[in-house]
């Protein structure tokens, strides 16, 4: 996009882009639109609850850090830090929301 080869049409977040605000977001024309990209640390089950409690409070620390929170942003992404069950509830309701596309698509895997 900054050397003018490719043109940034609509994001898919549900509001503009920090990154650049001049371009729509898909939601201003298809409301309740929202594909975004998100990633998570997990462990596995079973894990003792301070140990969870521990490592959560360390990642949201350093996703608040402002380097981590600038680098993510030139690469067009923003520094977001959930303790774990909220985290287990959207991970929940997305893949609910996603089985329904999937099925409504008839996707198939090969």
């Amino acid at each position: 996009m900054k050397t003018g080869q490719l043109a940034l049409l609509a994001t898919a977040t549900p509001k503009r882009a920090a990154f650049d605000p001049e371009a729509p977001a898909v939601a201003e024309f298809l409301p309740g639109f929202e594909a975004v990209a998100w990633h998570g640390f997990f462990v596995p089950a079973g894990t003792p609850k301070p140990i969870v409690e521990k490592l959560s409070a360390e990642i949201r620390a350093f996703m608040q850090q402002p380097d981590t929170v600038q680098k993510l942003a030139e690469l067009g992404a923003t520094a977001v830090a959930v303790d774990s069950e909220p985290f287990a509830a959207y991970i929940t309701a997305e893949t609910a929301r996603w089985k329904k596309v999937i099925e409504a698509a008839n996707i198939k895997l090969d």
